[in-house]
């Protein structure tokens, strides 16, 4: 019923400006269009779900290292890398601290915020209001389009966790831990690097891969 209605919906968005429907072939293009888009938009909100639901766990379970007190560790999302890969000078590489921003944070995300602005993290809220303008301005936009993002970042001392959030640890995400490793290590040498992925279920199939690159994994 609900695809009915949504369908109905669009010949009448189409009516407005075609009443009789008089140019099929525009509306069968229009509606291909329209539900290409509604899908893609779908596909996005179930991966956002995924990723709040995986990084609540994450932090819930006190994981990585779960013998490390939760008061020592810091859970970052979505952080740029790939800069200096890019060609991307050090000095253009800055997450500037805003008092104002961490105004409306309770007390745990402020302490988050500011160790974020210390270690010079960019997260992709940042990266896309401030530095991408910046970086396209002084390199191009296909420098600025050649960044990428780690989903999250768990640092606790002077060690980094490079984690992806997947339903399953398939070669997706395997791919995406080894390239972010490689990209973070030349953003931020100074960190010792460890890699995980954080997953609704296991894959059997490519749990040796991920042993063999001590990629370790948080399954159900």
């Amino acid at each position: 019923m609900e695809k009915e209605e949504r369908g109905r919906q669009l010949v009448e968005e189409w009516k407005k400006k075609d009443p009789f429907l008089l140019d099929v072939e525009g509306f069968l293009k229009f509606l291909d269009e329209r539900l290409k888009e509604e899908e893609k938009e779908s596909v996005r909100q179930d991966d956002m779900k995924l990723h709040d639901g995986l990084f609540r766990r994450l932090m819930e379970k006190n994981l990585p290292e779960k013998h490390v007190l939760k008061e020592r560790k810091f859970w970052f999302r979505e952080i740029a890398v790939g800069f200096t890969e890019a060609g991307v000078d050090k000095e253009d590489i800055q997450r500037e601290y805003e008092p104002k921003l961490e105004e409306p944070f309770e007390e745990d995300l402020r302490k988050t915020y500011r160790k974020m602005c210390e270690l010079n993290f960019v997260d992709i809220w940042w990266y896309r209001k401030v530095m991408q303008r910046r970086i396209s301005e002084k390199y191009g936009p296909y420098v600025s389009s050649l960044i990428k993002f780690i989903d999250y970042l768990m640092v606790v001392e002077d060690r980094v966790w490079i984690i992806e959030g997947k339903e399953r640890p398939n070669f997706g995400a395997i791919g995406q831990v080894l390239v972010g490793e490689t990209l973070f290590s030349k953003d931020y040498p100074s960190f010792e690097i460890r890699k995980g992925i954080v997953c609704l279920e296991r894959d059997l199939l490519n749990e040796s891969t991920c042993e063999k690159f001590q990629i370790s994994i948080f399954g159900p």
